[in-house]
């Protein structure tokens, strides 16, 4: 905190000097006087700059910020200044802390260092879209040869940003999965329970190949039953796989990214005409769910189809209720097929649910935390898996695209260049490998 309120009261004549507007953001009932009053003063001197802006997140994190702005709406739906269902994205957005910088709220590009790879709960929400940096350079070394690399490397990527431990019990099972992880390198006790998957590649995998598309995302779904049985055999119990983006439904034309599916997943590919390619992945999601209830019922897999149910037709409807009701009683292995689903559409419907609580009066504002907030998120009936412990995209890409914001606060990240349906055991099992070789601190700084 002395160190905070230094850097702040030190540098005044440089945000003088450049017209630098500060910002100060975090729980303010976490800071010393001294260094409210320092936040203060600064916010107060700069106000009027407008050339540049510095947030100073301090007492932060990401999740913190979003309860606080579900906070303040479920209190304007209190005083009936608003209804439960006139939440949306831009009204969350805007009560979010980094809205003070207007159309510049959301990063192009987070820069971690260290060797870390993950976002340790930090502006969760705004990195929907950002690309991601790390390197393994300490920050006191990263000066301006480290920051060059850094931006070469952001303008090298091709941006479609569309806005702008524990262990599994297995009895038996145990013996064989710990030998075979043991002869790959791997140890049971440090395996992931829940690991989710952005699949990527499969257009660019048949392209270098002279194949056409749909060859292409056969070879992607090969690769994926592959990856599917490997996760059985070495215990771990939860995937998601997102199979279809909200955003797919929001474009005005369609080049977006390529998701993949083989028995639990699905893709499609990119078309000349959106709705084409929307009946399209629809169809082949139908398909997917009806005819590999052989696959969840053998296996002892639980399904749950996650996402906006009003964009689904009604046929994929009841494709998704019929494999949900008829696995409803199995335990082993669970699966999360996010399809018309968004990382912020599922922040969004759950502040709505806690607002019409509200509204109801069955809780105050104030009653809402991050444990209520997460109880609400789609990911829910995951239980103690909500939060994936690995999260994996491959092709190259360094983004999230709005998948699972919230729940990959603390989640490690992998990425690969691999393209999708090359992804096979050698590399799962380097991704896991790297997984196991890293420190997991949960927000916890190392003593």
């Amino acid at each position: 905190m002395e160190l905070i309120e230094r850097l702040i009261r030190d540098n005044m004549d440089l945000f003088m000097s450049e017209q630098v507007r500060v910002h100060v953001t975090g729980d303010t009932s976490r800071r010393p006087a001294s260094l409210q009053d320092a936040a203060r003063e600064a916010e107060e001197m700069t106000r009027n700059h407008s050339r540049y802006h510095f947030i100073l997140a301090t007492c932060y994190s990401g999740r913190w910020d979003i309860v606080q702005a579900c906070r303040e709406l479920a209190t304007k739906v209190q005083d009936n200044q608003l209804r439960p269902e006139d939440i949306d994205e831009s009204m969350l957005a805007g009560h979010l802390a980094t809205n003070v910088l207007g159309e510049f709220a959301c990063p192009d590009l987070l820069i971690r260092t260290s060797g870390e790879l993950r976002l340790s709960n930090f502006l969760l929400w705004q990195c929907a879209y950002s690309e991601l940096y790390f390197t393994s350079t300490m920050w006191p070394d990263f000066g301006e040869d480290e920051y060059i690399k850094a931006l070469k490397a952001f303008q090298s990527r091709d941006r479609r940003n569309f806005m702008h431990g524990r262990m599994a019990d297995h009895g038996s099972d145990d013996l064989l999965q710990a030998e075979e992880l043991v002869k790959n390198g791997l140890r049971l006790e440090l395996m992931p329970q829940h690991v989710a998957f952005v699949m990527d590649g499969n257009r660019r995998w048949a392209q270098a190949r002279g194949l056409t598309t749909p060859e292409g995302h056969e070879a992607g779904g090969q690769a994926l039953r592959k990856i599917l049985e490997l996760s059985a055999a070495w215990g771990i119990r939860a995937i998601t796989a997102f199979a279809f983006s909200l955003e797919n439904f929001r474009r005005s034309q369609a080049r977006h990214t390529l998701l993949v599916a083989f028995n639990f997943f699905i893709s499609c590919f990119e078309s000349a005409c959106m709705q084409e390619e929307v009946d399209c992945v629809m169809e082949l999601i139908d398909r997917l769910l009806r005819d590999n209830m052989d696959v969840f019922m053998r296996n002892g897999v639980r399904v749950y189809v996650t996402g906006d149910p009003s964009r689904l037709p009604p046929s994929v409807q009841d494709a998704a209720r019929q494999a949900q009701e008829m696995t409803r009683n199995h335990s082993r292995y669970k699966f999360i097929l996010a399809t018309c689903y968004s990382g912020r559409w599922d922040i969004v419907q759950a502040c709505r649910e806690l607002a019409t609580k509200v509204q109801d009066n069955q809780l105050r504002p104030e009653d809402i935390d991050e444990s209520m907030l997460a109880g609400h998120l789609a990911t829910n009936v995951l239980g103690e898996f909500a939060c994936p412990d690995l999260l994996i995209r491959t092709s190259g890409e360094l983004r999230l695209s709005n998948f699972l914001l919230w729940q990959s606060a603390y989640s490690e990240l992998y990425f690969t260049d691999t393209l999708w349906p090359d992804f096979g055991e050698d590399e799962y099992i380097q991704a896991l490998k790297a997984f196991q070789s890293r420190e997991r601190r949960f927000g916890q700084r190392k003593m």
